[in-house]
C-alpha cells in the first residue's frame, strides 16, 4: 500500500484591485492565501506556510483533506503558473 501524500501548493497570477499579484495556496488547506507581486517571494512564503500547516497536522494528529490533481486544479483555476507537489 503506498502511504505517500501529495499536497499541491498553487501559485496563481490574477488581478486584485487593478493590481497583478502572485496568490498561493495549497487546496484543500482553509488557510488565507498568501500574496506578492514577485513570484519568488510568493512561492518562499507558501513554502513557509504549507510547512508550518503540515507540522501542524502531523503534529496534532489531524486527517488530512483531500488534494486534488494537477488536472483538477488546471480545470477549477485558469490563472495558475505554478505547482508543485511536496510529498510526505
Amino acid at each position: 500500500m503506498n502511504n505517500t501524500l501529495k499536497v499541491p501548493m498553487v501559485i496563481r497570477h490574477r488581478e486584485i484591485d487593478d493590481i497583478m499579484v502572485y496568490t498561493g495556496f495549497v487546496p484543500g488547506f482553509a488557510e488565507d492565501d498568501v500574496i506578492s507581486i514577485d513570484f519568488e517571494q510568493c512561492k518562499k512564503l507558501l513554502k513557509e506556510r504549507t510547512r508550518q500547516n503540515l507540522e501542524r497536522y502531523i503534529d496534532e494528529k489531524l486527517k488530512f483533506p483531500f488534494f486534488p490533481t494537477e488536472k483538477e486544479i488546471r480545470e477549477d483555476f485558469k490563472d495558475v503558473v505554478y505547482i508543485k507537489f511536496l510529498e510526505i
